[in-house]
């Protein structure tokens, strides 16, 4: 697979395509571990077979019409937003990439959305999809190491509903490509949008971190809406997400008036007295 556009957008990263891959971000930890890296660099594959979501769960990806991307940040300078920014950012970056072709929207904290009733889907919206808010079209998964971050992207393109997993959805059963569309050409076309994007909002983080919560809150569809926060241990939080925190924190206010700052948890959007 060639990167044509994704080259000349992206001239300092490296760009190493992998023809199969159990997992892009696995893969990028054994690389950074064995030769350290100084510049960022990316790693791209049509066929991950294990993919990986947050707390360990499976990503489901169907080989040759998905995308599995890892991206490698050696470092943020001093001064730079705080590193928990960093998977909003990615989130808020492939969102911009992917709205060349639907009105993807970001759920809190690393789920990016089609709306359930965008004209051209051609899937019916399941339980899954309502408690997401919208069907899942990709995910970001970000991963500390001791020599910088790994940002994980996985992208369902081309997968035919009869191939997706349930609330999921693709750009091409969005409606949103010609059915000759040829996964290399997509590819590379997103790709370059999502790191040039990705790159600004990064350098941002760096040079203007004080204008992070806006930038996220312009892409995220949880804010304003009555959720559910499932944390990690099990427990629930159920309020109305007012904004974010110096970190990132999703901002629940509960229905004594006040509110809690929600740093990891698994969000469902709910109806209007659920």
């Amino acid at each position: 697979m060639s990167f044509v556009q994704l080259l000349q957008t992206a001239a300092l990263v490296r760009v190493q395509y992998l023809e199969t891959c159990g997992s892009t971000n696995a893969e990028m930890q054994r690389l950074v571990a064995a030769t350290p890296q100084l510049a960022p660099l990316l790693l791209v594959t049509a066929a991950q077979t294990s993919g990986r979501g947050r707390q360990g769960r499976q990503w489901q990806e169907s080989p040759g019409n998905s995308l599995a991307t890892s991206y490698f940040l050696p470092s943020l300078p001093p001064g730079a937003a705080a590193p928990t920014w960093i998977p909003l950012l990615a989130g808020v970056a492939l969102v911009q990439a992917l709205q060349k072709w639907v009105p993807a929207q970001l759920k809190w904290p690393n789920d990016i959305l089609v709306p359930l009733h965008t004209a051209g889907v051609q899937r019916q919206p399941d339980d899954l999809a309502t408690q997401r808010g919208g069907f899942k079209l990709a995910g970001i998964l970000c991963e500390q190491t001791a020599s910088g971050y790994i940002i994980g992207a996985g992208i369902n393109l081309l997968t035919p509903v009869s191939q997706l997993p349930p609330g999921a959805i693709s750009l091409r059963s969005c409606g949103a490509t010609a059915p000759e569309q040829p996964l290399a050409a997509l590819a590379d076309h997103l790709l370059a949008l999502y790191v040039q994007r990705l790159q600004e909002l990064l350098a941002t983080a760096t040079r203007q971190p004080e204008r992070l919560p806006e930038i996220v809150a312009a892409q995220l569809a949880t804010l304003g809406q009555r959720v559910r926060a499932i944390m990690p241990d099990g427990a629930t939080v159920t309020g109305f997400a007012q904004g974010l925190g110096a970190y990132g924190e999703l901002i629940l206010q509960q229905s004594d008036g006040t509110t809690v700052a929600i740093a990891a948890a698994d969000i469902e959007h709910l109806r209007v007295g659920a």
